[in-house]
């Protein structure tokens, strides 16, 4: 019962996390539109990246909508090679019905620092780790950082403009169109289990 009463608050702030998740995003584009030279820092899901021309540089369609732990549930349930479609009308990639106000559109070129990081997926609170065993040890605690790590730990792979996809889940700073930084974030664990739990530490 004590354990129960302890885990109500968390319960309680991380489903407000997810209620306030689209109004933070429609706040931050009201906050730009009121001062173009403001930053915005969101995150969301790729639904649209176009080419332009032969520049090297894309233009990107973010859904704010769509929540991380949502995100990470599609991943784990829909299986494209049987549903083809399910990929393209799953929360993933669609979150909430997208509008003007749920979205950002931005361009990535060479001067956007672009990188991917892991993520716990039931973590919403950090930009993710380098490495899988920071990943799996910070769940929102910034110790993982001075974790030490073995020669075997995955890294995280690097990203080009040309690596940027529909359905991937990004945090990303923007101002007046153009992105400064785009994070792809991959999931770490099951949807429902924190990926420290997933393992015994070492």
């Amino acid at each position: 019962m004590a354990a129960r009463s302890r885990l109500a608050p968390v319960l309680v702030a991380l489903g407000w996390l997810a209620l306030s998740t689209p109004l933070l995003a429609q706040e931050e584009k009201e906050k730009a539109k009121a001062d173009p030279d403001r930053m915005v820092k969101a995150e969301g899901v790729i639904v649209k990246v176009e080419p332009i021309g032969d520049s090297g540089r894309v233009k990107v369609t973010v859904n704010q909508a769509a929540v991380w732990r949502d995100w990470v549930r599609d991943q784990a349930t829909t299986k494209p090679k049987e549903s083809p479609k399910a990929g393209e009308n799953s929360v993933a990639t669609k979150g909430q019905p997208v509008s003007p106000a749920d979205s950002t559109v931005f361009e990535v070129g060479r001067k956007t620092h672009l990188a991917s990081r892991f993520r716990s997926s039931t973590d919403e609170t950090n930009s993710g780790s380098r490495t899988v065993e920071k990943a799996e040890r910070k769940d929102g605690s910034p110790e993982s950082d001075k974790v030490r790590t073995s020669p075997k730990d995955e890294k995280a792979p690097k990203v080009a403009a040309s690596d940027l996809k529909v359905g991937q889940f990004v945090e990303f700073e923007a101002r007046k169109g153009q992105a400064e930084r785009l994070i792809v974030l991959k999931p770490i664990g099951w949807p429902e289990t924190p990926a420290s739990q997933e393992k015994p530490s070492k």
